[in-house]
């Protein structure tokens, strides 16, 4: 589940990777939906894949506690995809609460929330944030170079290989069975560090 919130505005990012198709060509938005309205908010992809769609503060358009479901709608071309959804839950990042000790003493308490912009990674949120369309498979190197970059996020590289060597299996493991893939995991590994840094 993600979060959004009413009194903050928030980017989504992704990663997009298209064959056969112009990275020009290709539109994004972001559609929210609960049982009373549909939202959507346009995006951007740049020639690297990267996708960013701005989503602006829900207050006065969503009320707090508000929940439904979030799809990630890709146009290629003539093509129509929903390569990712989820559902969403709408939070205030700022409470201010009041507390009546008493009818001769009142004090009022003022408490902030701090909310971190970046939100911890889980790690299969990280395999369904690399989103991948396409028509044909995917060929090995391409496969590993993704791994390589879920590696990367979860701060592995050449220096730390041997502590890490549970995580990468699971990484590899999850990203296998996530997207189908018949390649074996020893193959996948040996292709994956010949990409990692």
């Amino acid at each position: 589940m993600y979060t959004f919130y009413t009194d903050k505005n928030e980017d989504f990012k992704c990663q997009i990777d298209i064959e056969g198709a112009d990275i020009n060509d290709i539109n994004t938005r972001l559609v929210f939906k609960n049982s009373n309205m549909n939202l959507m908010f346009e995006g951007q992809v740049d020639s690297s894949g990267n996708c960013v769609i701005p989503v602006t503060k829900f207050k006065n358009i969503l009320k707090e506690q508000t929940s439904g479901d979030v799809q990630l709608e890709v146009i290629a071309e003539d093509t129509f995809f929903i390569p990712w959804e989820d559902t969403y839950e709408i939070k205030t990042s700022k409470k201010v609460t009041v507390e009546v000790l008493s009818n001769e003493n009142k004090s009022i308490n003022e408490n902030k929330v701090k909310v971190k912009v970046a939100r911890p990674i889980k790690e299969e949120e990280i395999i369904e944030d690399e989103i991948i369309i396409e028509n044909d498979l995917i060929h090995l190197e391409k496969h590993s170079k993704i791994i390589a970059k879920l590696l990367a996020k979860k701060g592995i590289d050449f220096s730390n290989l041997m502590e890490n060597e549970k995580l990468i299996g699971k990484i590899i493991k999850g990203y296998k069975n996530k997207l189908d893939i018949k390649f074996p995991s020893t193959q996948l590994l040996k292709e994956t560090l010949i990409h990692l840094k």
